[in-house]
């Protein structure tokens, strides 16, 4: 179920009433919130799906009312049986209709336990003599999370669950980032909250001086946060020395900016191995790393050009050539088509999509809304602070709205 998301289904009639006894609510302190909202949580979650019941249902749609008496109570005593069977290991039902079930493992061993359950559901589905005679069969798949969860409605009966979601690589709160200007002091970024999973393409906008360069900066390990925590990948960054500092940059981060910042009198290839020899690495492997770094961004041919020798593009694609050949984790991107013409922009824009695609996070620092759509997600600053945080998906649709 990974990547997808279920809505929660109400049971009609009888069925409803019957089960509603045996359904806890999902995680209360949840439900006691005013407005809905995405809560993520841990655990594994085990779907259940039941084929058999639509034949059967048509089976019976002449009988009339006893035929509808005859379903709404094979359907009691099959959901009952298996929501027995997920308590007996601690299952929270998230959701029960139609034909399937949602159910939530949480705390010690829930892998364990959730693939327990499956096996003693299939067990209790399969002994259910009502459920024997009418030639039912379950499908059951366990998903680990964190997973979020969205309150729709009252508890379980209306939820929405996506998930399992991608590790966090980025992860700032209440960042705040202080300089001093003469006898003031400047707040460039006055208490980010940020939050950025592994895969995720974010843009990030606003006017000159919002904070974003500063913001980037952070993210990069290029600076530290005055206030705040900051981890990366899992680990605490805000207090690290700049020795510390510069070996996350060279094995987790790559950096590509609008000015390019290759070195005039190198080719190609020595530009990008820069990076390498930084590390240390051997030159039979810096070679090879460097071939497959060019080829990757459509450059293998110009290895041995110097900047000046190079377009605008290329030397762009140069500078992404060296901020990928270490492997990174994250690429960051300030104003990466600033100094390209539209066309050559996009094509740099689609290379970087590219990337994303496979499995790179990406934040990109831009003024230009068509570099920003290429993103699933857009960031603004102003004045130092995040002031939205919006799918681009939703930027869209509004758009499009407006053009109607």
């Amino acid at each position: 179920m990974s990547g997808s998301s279920t809505r929660g289904e109400q049971m009609l009639g009888p069925s409803l009433d019957t089960l509603s006894s045996f359904v806890p609510r999902l995680a209360p302190e949840l439900a006691q919130r005013p407005v809905p909202s995405w809560t993520s949580v841990p655990g594994s979650m085990l779907s259940a799906d039941i084929s058999g019941f639509t034949a059967l249902s048509e089976k019976l749609a002449g009988k009339g009312k006893a035929g509808a008496e005859e379903i709404t109570a094979l359907v009691n005593t099959c959901f009952t049986a298996l929501i027995d069977a997920a308590y007996q290991y601690g299952g929270e039902v998230l959701k029960f209709g139609g034909d399937a079930l949602l159910i939530l493992f949480r705390g010690e061993n829930h892998q364990r336990r959730a693939a327990d359950a499956g096996l003693l559901m299939q067990w209790a589905l399969h002994t259910a003599g009502a459920a024997k005679r009418a030639n039912l069969s379950m499908t059951v798949g366990v998903a680990d999370g964190p997973f979020d969860i969205f309150l729709v409605g009252s508890g379980y009966r209306e939820l929405l669950v996506s998930g399992p979601r991608a590790s966090e690589v980025i992860r700032l709160e209440g960042v705040t980032r202080v300089y001093p200007v003469g006898s003031t002091l400047v707040r460039a970024l006055d208490g980010v909250t940020l939050h950025v999973h592994q895969g995720e393409f974010v843009a990030l906008m606003g006017p000159s001086g919002s904070g974003k360069s500063t913001l980037l900066n952070v993210i990069g390990c290029l600076d530290t946060p005055s206030e705040g925590r900051y981890v990366l990948d899992g680990e605490d960054v805000s207090a690290l020395d700049e020795e510390k500092l510069a070996a996350i940059r060279g094995h987790k981060i790559g950096f590509i900016f609008q000015s390019f910042h290759l070195v005039p009198r190198m080719t190609a290839a020595r530009n990008v191995e820069l990076p390498l020899l930084l590390r240390g690495e051997p030159p039979a492997q810096r070679r090879e790393q460097v071939r497959a770094a060019l080829e990757s961004v459509g450059l293998g041919g110009r290895a041995g050009h110097r900047p000046d020798q190079l377009s605008g593009g290329e030397r762009q694609r140069v500078a992404i050539a060296r901020a990928m050949v270490t492997g990174p984790r994250i690429l960051l991107a300030d104003e990466p088509t600033g100094n390209l013409d539209s066309r050559t922009g996009a094509e740099i824009v689609a290379l970087i999509r590219r990337l994303n695609q496979g499995g790179l996070t990406v934040v990109v620092v831009t003024h230009d809304p068509g570099v920003a759509s290429y993103a699933a997600r857009l960031l603004t600053l102003r004045d130092g602070r995040l002031t939205s945080d919006t799918a681009m998906r939703d930027v869209k649709a509004l758009g499009a709205e407006g053009e109607r």
